[in-house]
């Protein structure tokens, strides 16, 4: 991935975690809930709206999507087999926990087996977020290529303390059901296209919003083929922003004495 930044290879990049497995299987066995009829959300309290989690289940088996993720144009990183293991292994999911549920821990495993198996796109490793707290100087290096091209950051206005991106653009999302401002999403993301694209010039679109990131990427990926990159960077820089810097939003991970110590100091926002 990262040579194909460094020498303006485009592609585009996608995750599929928790939220999204729970779009695609339409139940959400955090809360017992049926994903479209959930009032509470992702662990970001980010809705499933039926738009969204159709979309995302066709993107996962559209022929075309399959043609491009084969060539590595369109590159899709699908938990499956990370939320099975959490789910047999993390100590939160206990007894306890599925005690009372309307599905049992088997249901969910079996609907995660079924979803991976009737995935047709070609499925790559964790290329990014992985890296924070497992190869440092990896993502170290993801930074430091892409600031030296067009960044176009797609996030909430607390991203903007992320000073040592060298952002060029920042088109701001609400922090929560931004899926419900795709359009005028979409069509800024379209504007900032043809603006560069004006001056002979590519972007890298860094995308930090949620389920609706996977929804924009697949509905934009061939306008963008072959001159703009999109990355679907997730939650990935939160950890290196202090609670303070943006209003405590959750967290899975979160380890401000390793950024510490294997970052650089700019790289720890307060």
């Amino acid at each position: 991935m990262l040579n194909n930044i460094d020498s303006d290879k485009h592609f585009s990049y996608v995750r599929f975690q928790d939220g999204e497995l729970i779009a695609l299987i339409g139940y959400d066995w955090i809360t017992d809930i049926e994903a479209i009829e959930n009032k509470v959300g992702n662990i970001d309290g980010h809705l499933y709206f039926d738009e969204m989690c159709t979309a995302l289940r066709e993107s996962i088996c559209s022929d075309k999507n399959v043609i491009y993720s084969n060539k590595n144009k369109y590159v899709f990183r699908i938990s499956c087999e990370d939320q099975i293991f959490i789910i047999n292994k993390c100590p939160s999911y206990s007894d306890k926990f599925w005690k009372n549920k309307k599905k049992s821990k088997n249901d969910i495993l079996k609907m995660l087996n079924d979803l991976a198996s009737n995935i047709k796109v070609k499925i790559s490793g964790d290329i990014l977020n992985t890296n924070i707290y497992q190869s440092p100087h990896i993502f170290i290096k993801f930074v430091d290529i892409v600031n030296k091209k067009n960044i176009v950051f797609i996030g909430p206005e607390y991203c903007k303390n992320l000073t040592f991106l060298n952002i060029k653009k920042h088109i701001i999302i609400p922090r929560t059901n931004c899926f419900l401002e795709k359009d005028n999403i979409m069509k800024e993301i379209i504007c900032t296209m043809q603006e560069y694209e004006k001056k002979n010039q590519g972007c890298i679109f860094l995308f930090a919003a949620s389920m609706t990131t996977n929804y924009i990427i697949d509905k934009l990926f061939e306008r963008s083929l072959d001159k703009h990159t999109m990355i679907d960077v997730g939650s990935a820089f939160d950890n290196f922003l202090s609670k303070e810097s943006f209003n405590q939003i959750k967290r899975r991970v979160y380890n401000p004495v390793f950024i510490k110590n294997n970052y650089p100091q700019n790289f720890w926002i307060n």
